[in-house]
């Protein structure tokens, strides 16, 4: 066994690790993590497009008619818990690339999402937190804030029904907190008209212990946020924008356009538009027109793809072409702004459709006694995922 072996996590022990925290979480498949949340949340239609569909938090009596004991690993004769936190099961081919490092600080993260929606909704329960107390929290934090707040939970997936102020302030509170607690870098792309995080902290403390919370919900061996650089989603560019315009700057432009060569050899398409396009605004005059043709070089390598997973004919290809040229001057500005999440879901669309997806089906396997494959092919899996991401597409062109 090599060292970085050694160093990975398999799902047996990471689940060992989960459960010596908090015996009630269960890791469970996408599949029925899905299931469970359609279910109890009553939502139509079918596919992948399901909010939340990392964590979820369900009570016993609504969580039995809805899964099978032995889907959540349990003994036929063994007990549910009174409230049962579901995790998703990581896919195999991540769990052997991340760092043992990197498994256990992302599970330690929604570990202490569940905890907050758990203690939120314990003091819902409990009339401890009612309608006037949430309507006294929106004051606080703001009207214009909490609208905003609204857009980007329903915009980023976050929110479940009934999506009224009650949810959206329980999802705030859970989404906040862990990148308060996790990331703190990226609270300005997701909330930027929140002016003082100590205000938020103060009002959310009025709810929730996070500091409490964030130490018991710690897995054994997971590293401090600070020295693991998890992010919170795989695909944001960082914080720092590019230097204003007007002031070229060669040292700029060859940072930025170095670091766009390294995206697109990992296939990031997108990062790698978006630094050629910044690289643009900072280079110096003699080598702006060359940067400006190299991004829209990656941005004809992202239709090429597009036309491939899409299968688009010729025709179709150049409308593409010609409605993504007017996106990356906008996406290359600002924090985390509406374009690049586009481009990024496009982007989506072709990893999706480029590489096999398969299921580890761990009860099928051990029902007959490993003659099953562990291991099958999902071949119309990549087309669902294309139509989640595309319609994730559309509902950023709507907002």
């Amino acid at each position: 066994m090599t060292a970085g072996t050694a160093a990975r996590l398999d799902a047996a022990e990471l689940e060992r690790a989960v459960k010596a925290v908090e015996p009630a979480a269960f890791l469970v498949p996408p599949r029925i993590l899905r299931r469970v949340i359609r279910t109890d949340r009553r939502l139509v239609g079918i596919g992948l497009d399901v909010p939340h569909s990392k964590s979820y938090v369900i009570g016993r009596d609504a969580l039995r008619p809805i899964v099978e004991k032995q889907e959540l690993g349990l003994r036929p004769d063994a007990n549910l818990p009174s409230t049962a936190i579901l995790l998703v099961q990581p896919e195999p081919e991540k769990l052997a690339a991340w760092s043992r490092e990197e498994v256990l600080i992302r599970y330690w993260r929604l570990l202490f999402h569940a905890h907050v929606h758990l203690a939120l909704e314990r003091r819902l329960a409990e009339r401890k937190l009612t309608a006037a107390a949430i309507r006294q929290r929106i004051h606080q934090i703001g009207q214009t804030e909490f609208n905003e707040v609204r857009t980007v939970l329903r915009q980023e997936h976050f929110l479940l029904p009934p999506r009224d102020d009650q949810a959206v302030y329980v999802e705030f509170a859970a989404v906040y907190l862990e990148l308060r607690h996790f990331a703190p870098s990226l609270l300005p792309r997701y909330f930027p008209t929140i002016q003082s995080y100590e205000v938020i902290d103060a009002i959310l403390a009025q709810d929730v212990d996070a500091a409490r919370l964030f130490a018991g919900t710690r897995l054994p061996g997971a590293p401090l946020p600070a020295a693991s650089a998890v992010p919170a989603v795989e695909q944001p560019e960082p914080a720092v924008g590019p230097p204003a315009v007007g002031v070229p700057s060669e040292a700029a432009y060859r940072r930025l356009m170095d670091r766009a060569d390294q995206a697109a050899m990992v296939g990031n398409t997108v990062r790698a538009v978006i630094r050629r396009t910044r690289a643009a605004v900072v280079a110096p005059p003699e080598h702006a027109v060359a940067a400006r043709a190299a991004a829209r070089a990656e941005l004809d390598r992202l239709t090429d793809r597009l036309q491939a997973a899409l299968e688009l004919d010729d025709l179709a290809a150049e409308q593409w072409r010609q409605a993504l040229a007017v996106l990356p001057e906008r996406a290359a500005q600002g924090i985390w702004p509406v374009e690049a999440r586009l481009l990024y879901d496009l982007q989506k669309v072709c990893i999706d459709r480029e590489r096999a997806i398969y299921a580890v089906d761990l009860v099928e396997w051990g029902r007959s006694w490993g003659r099953r494959p562990i291991k099958r092919l999902l071949p119309h899996q990549p087309d669902l995922l294309a139509l989640k991401h595309l319609r994730s597409a559309a509902r950023r062109l709507r907002g």
